[in-house]
């Protein structure tokens, strides 16, 4: 099955619409250190990243394998995220906390986050519990993500076409 054109993801809209949440959250700065939400939101798939988000900064800090990926990502799909580099992990920490301090209330996603590095994170700067805000956003899905779960639908209907020609009583 051919690949069809795809509608873009709409990411720089996703930051628009996680910043609306947090202030109805009454949160004024987030912290986001789940993968799979900083996928969503940004589109990186580093294996070491954290995401500060707040109304005047949208921050990715990682390791330096990674700036000039993410960089080039970001500016091929609009996303107006700052990369940091910390090519330790105590810089990138460092990063993390000069970020985060004064960012108004921080909230942080706790289910992703060990009690060590919440603990960390906690001794210096102020932590709110602010899980399910991106999921919440992640619901709603853009016309790209139709696209893409339509084709992976159409994909697994031609495969099992396929396979059920094959299949036989008690296979």
């Amino acid at each position: 099955m051919k690949r069809p054109e795809f509608a873009p993801l709409a990411l720089p809209r996703r930051v628009a619409d996680l910043r609306a949440r947090l202030a109805d959250a009454d949160l004024d700065t987030l912290l986001i250190d789940d993968a799979r939400n900083i996928e969503w939101l940004t589109g990186f798939r580093g294996s070491q990243a954290a995401v500060v988000l707040a109304d005047d900064m949208f921050l990715l800090i990682t390791d330096g394998r990674y700036v000039e990926r993410a960089e080039s990502e970001f500016a091929a799909t609009g996303v107006p995220c700052e990369v940091v580099a910390g090519f330790t992990l105590a810089e990138q920490f460092d990063a993390l906390i000069a970020a985060l301090r004064g960012g108004g209330r921080v909230g942080a996603e706790a289910s992703s986050l060990s009690h060590t590095r919440w603990a960390a994170i906690g001794a210096e700067v102020p932590l709110a519990v602010a899980d399910g805000h991106v999921e919440a956003c992640r619901r709603v899905k853009d016309q790209g993500e139709i696209d893409r779960i339509g084709f992976a639908a159409a994909c697994a209907d031609a495969a099992l076409a396929e396979i059920a020609a094959i299949l036989g009583e008690g296979v």
